[in-house]
């Protein structure tokens, strides 16, 4: 909240002192008030919750100075952020060339839970356009770039300058914004999927930071992107440089690699974008401290249980189900994995938690209970550099 800073600086300096012969601080305060219950509409994170009730505890020892007693609302503050913890009202995945269109292809229309998920497929206007099933908002992007006929350019600098060119001075291309906006009147998530090897991976910067700040700069939700590739693969020229700006300047919330055979890359995207929609939990940075890179990566498996299993039964599904769900992409030096924290989500009905000798199998395990949701395990691993990927 930008605001604090000034308006609790305009408070401190209003604030009586001995030299304050009577000075009247009640614009000051009535403005902080002001700008507090404005604000406390807005909050969807914790950190901005705290920021909020540190104000309002100098608003109040300011005010006791005086001898008065100013309450400010917070409750609203309070209810967003149940609002915002219970989950997005909505879902938009945005598919960028041939692989995020394999991951569209593979999602239903409806995420469950009551939300909403809508799909777009960003497509240049050429003979090889893709066809979508109906459920699927295309954007066509149909702006050539001027060229000097010294060179042309490469495919990638042309999808990038047609984004820009339909996007214009007003961020998103306006088809995108205004179906954005007519679908999600609240807080949402945007996923972006792309594949690292694919020329639409230069458009992913410009697209991601116009969705951050259509996003309100994450007041009114979240911006995922999706990086997919197969094992070792060869990035050279503009598509590296791609990979090392998303790095560098960090237009999203989180960014996950995903490295997989590219038979299983949609299956494995989508199960977890519909995962995340059922387990919001999964999209909030629980990390504590400051992540060694801006890289994650995840997997998913079954963790289903047998009614009767033995101890060591029990053990022995639990250990096969932690192999199945190891993230697609960790580093292979030991040490760098220690930098790189790993957590783990048992999900599971309110009546089936995990038996409590799980926790000697994996002590950092957190359970989520979700009505309807077979026992899942999902591992996370946060913290990784693009310079910790084989990139060919």
């Amino acid at each position: 909240m930008s605001w604090m800073e000034s308006a609790l600086s305009l408070v401190a300096r209003s604030a009586p002192s001995k030299s304050a012969q009577g000075e009247d601080i009640s614009g000051a305060v009535a403005e902080l008030v002001r700008r507090m219950e404005d604000g406390s509409s807005r909050v969807s994170t914790l950190g901005e919750l705290e920021d909020l009730l540190a104000a309002g505890s100098i608003l109040l020892q300011t005010q006791a100075l005086r001898g008065d007693l100013v309450l400010p609302q917070v409750e609203t503050a309070l209810r967003a952020l149940d609002k915002a913890r219970a989950g997005p009202s909505g879902i938009a995945v945005i598919g960028l060339g041939e692989k995020g269109h394999d991951v569209l292809c593979a999602l239903e229309d409806v995420a469950g839970d009551g939300r909403s998920l809508r799909r777009f497929f960003l497509d240049f206007e050429t003979a090889r356009s893709r066809t979508v099933d109906p459920g699927v908002v295309s954007i066509i992007l149909d702006a050539y770039p001027e060229s000097d006929g010294a060179s042309l350019p490469r495919y990638g600098e042309i999808l990038k300058a047609a984004y820009r060119t339909a996007a214009g001075s007003q961020g998103l291309p306006p088809l995108l914004a205004e179906t954005l906006t007519n679908s999600f009147q609240s807080h949402f998530v945007a996923h972006v999927v792309v594949g690292v090897e694919d020329p639409w991976i230069t458009v992913a910067p410009d697209l991601l930071f116009d969705l951050r700040a259509f996003l309100g700069w994450g007041h009114r939700g979240r911006t995922i992107v999706h990086l997919l590739s197969r094992p070792s693969p060869r990035i050279r020229g503009s598509f590296r440089e791609a990979l090392e700006e998303l790095e560098r300047t960090k237009p999203f919330d989180d960014a996950f690699l995903v490295c997989v055979h590219e038979s299983y890359i949609a299956g494995k995207v989508s199960g977890f974008i519909r995962l995340s929609a059922q387990v919001p939990d999964l999209l909030l940075n629980q990390q504590e401290g400051e992540r060694r890179g801006a890289l994650s990566s995840y997997g998913m498996a079954s963790a289903a249980q047998v009614d009767g299993d033995s101890s060591e039964r029990y053990l022995s599904r639990l250990e096969v189900a932690f192999r199945l769900a190891a993230p697609s992409w960790v580093p292979e030096n030991i040490v760098l994995s220690e930098h790189a924290p790993e957590q783990v989500y048992y999900i599971h009905p309110p009546d089936s938690p995990p038996r409590e000798m799980a926790w000697k199998f994996c002590p950092e395990m957190l359970p989520i209970a979700i009505d309807g949701m077979e026992p899942t395990l999902c591992r996370m691993q946060c913290g990784l550099k693009l310079g910790d990927l084989r990139l060919g």
